[in-house]
């Protein structure tokens, strides 16, 4: 007795389900095989192409309508966007490179200079009496006249 192997429940569930993929197996690959199946797989595919169009027909209306870009309008936006990146680059490396050239001449060009400019008064420190106008006397004298006159004409009177 010591020979006979235990019911194991879990063994025959394997045994049973790999049975049952063997069988499954067969069948599929022999529908997979058949002219029914290419035929159906071929409409599927083109359901699913003309579904694609449709859709993207109908993104690409409502995009117009709502004044919105569309895939295609970003994808070139993209497109000029890097190749004015590439522009930018390619003339930095040139200004580069002419500056790496010239900078020997400027350098060569002449004495350096060691003199500093005068510093410059700021415009808040400079006198204040410097800054009026001066007033002639004669224009001082005229102005108290102006307003002795203005104060005896009849408008004036009828204002108070």
């Amino acid at each position: 007795m010591a020979d006979a192997t235990p019911l194991d429940p879990l063994a025959m569930w394997r045994e049973m389900l790999a049975q049952v993929e063997k069988g499954v197996n067969q069948l599929a690959s022999q529908s997979v095989k058949s002219e029914k199946f290419a035929k159906a797989a071929n409409q599927l595919s083109s359901a699913n192409r003309a579904r694609r169009k449709m859709t993207q027909a109908l993104v690409s209306r409502y995009s117009e309508e709502f004044n919105l870009p569309t895939h295609s309008d970003i994808e070139a936006i993209n497109e000029r966007l890097q190749a004015l990146e590439d522009r930018i680059v390619d003339i930095a490396t040139t200004l580069k490179r002419l500056a790496d050239a010239l900078a020997p001449v400027a350098s060569a060009s002449g004495p350096a200079r060691t003199r500093k400019p005068p510093e410059l008064v700021p415009p808040a420190a400079a006198p204040v009496a410097a800054a009026a106008p001066a007033v002639p006397a004669a224009a001082k004298k005229a102005a108290p006249a102006r307003k002795r006159a203005a104060a005896s004409s009849p408008r004036a009177k009828a204002s108070r």
